[in-house]
Parts: C-alpha cells; structure tokens; sequence
C-alpha cells in the first residue's frame, strides 16, 4: 500500500501440497484399516470353537484388505503336507486342486511351502 493507501503491489505464495494430501490419504486409509482390525480383535475374543476362529481370521483379512481370496492352512501332524482349514473369498475349488507341503517336492516351492521353510514372510 502506498501512503494514499492504493495497492501498488501483491505477494502471492504458492505451495504445492500433493505429497501432502498423498499422506493424508495414506493415513487415513491406515487409520481405517486398524480400526477394522480393533473391532475384529474384539470379536475373535469372544470365540470358542477353533474352527471358527480360524473361520474369522480368513473373513477379516479378506474383507480389511479387500482381497480376492484368503486361505488358512495348518501343518498335518506327521508330514509335511499342510491343509487348508478355511477359507473366504472366491475359492472356486482352488483349495481341493492344489496341494501343499514345505518339504524338498516341487510342491513346496510355492510361497506357503517357502514361508514355512524359511520362517519368513513370502508373496
């Protein structure tokens, strides 16, 4: 302003802020997720019947993060076979055409067989 008070200039600032909307996007996409998992947290306790808890596991992880199909396996006793318990999602008879192990086989090789071996995480 000048000493007649009329405008003689302007500053404008400009920030460009998609990294962080990007993270807030991010965020809240976290923060939903964990809450989805607190309230099924909350439910697994309240069941009994291992069947069913492993029923619940698979129904949650496909629905929080929103996958085609999630499966549960356990080791059989005695082998190196592992067996689906269950399942959510579509299955379309992929589970009864497969098969399984974490031994030396070329079964194993799939990521289920070399998490197993390995103790590692795999995809």
């Amino acid at each position: 302003m000048d000493s007649n008070n009329q405008v003689v200039g302007l500053i404008h600032v400009v920030r460009d802020i998609t990294e962080r909307k990007k993270s807030e996007e991010t965020l809240a996409s976290y923060s939903a997720e964990l809450t989805e998992l607190n309230t099924a947290s909350n439910t697994l306790m309240l069941i009994t019947n291992l069947n069913d808890i492993y029923q619940e596991i698979c129904n949650i992880i496909h629905t929080v993060f929103d996958l085609k199909m999630v499966w549960l396996g356990l080791i059989e006793d005695g082998s190196f076979q592992v067996k689906p318990v269950a399942y959510a999602g579509q299955e379309d008879g992929y589970l009864s055409s497969i098969r399984v192990t974490w031994d030396d086989s070329p079964t194993s090789v799939g990521p289920t067989g070399m998490s197993i071996k390995t103790r590692n995480p795999s995809r």
